[in-house]
């Protein structure tokens, strides 16, 4: 696993070692495997991995209430972070501001992601 180079982010990167440990998950061939499938149905890569972002690093998000600035900043870091797994692993960035499928319709409330990035296979471009 390569050293997330937090570029802009760094601040909110070293804040709280919480963010070390989503860099370690969206890096395991599991979570990879998901984004890869969202992604090869044309959806936003978080799609495959939003549930467990969500229950497993939403309480370390800051509120958004108190400081929107903060929370939007987290966000962008994590699709940042996706963005650099998707790439790594040959999938080039497509499209921005695509509309994310809640995974529990019937339960909105906390959901921390509405859109997100969408890319595609490289090798898909080339067949």
């Amino acid at each position: 696993m390569d050293k997330y180079d937090a570029e802009i982010f760094i601040t909110h990167y070293n804040k709280n070692k919480i963010w070390k440990t989503l860099w370690k998950y969206l890096n395991a061939k599991e979570s990879i495997i998901r984004m890869q499938t969202a992604s090869d149905l044309d959806r936003p890569a978080i799609e495959g991995v939003i549930e467990e972002i969500e229950n497993n690093f939403g309480e370390y998000f800051p509120d958004i209430k108190k400081n929107r600035g903060e929370y939007d900043k987290i966000k962008q870091m994590i699709g940042h972070m996706i963005k650099k797994v998707m790439l790594k692993n040959n999938y080039s960035w497509i499209e921005y501001n695509v509309r994310v499928k809640n995974y529990n319709y019937y339960y909105t409330e906390g959901k921390k992601f509405n859109r997100a990035s969408r890319y595609t296979n490289m090798n898909k471009l080339y067949d």
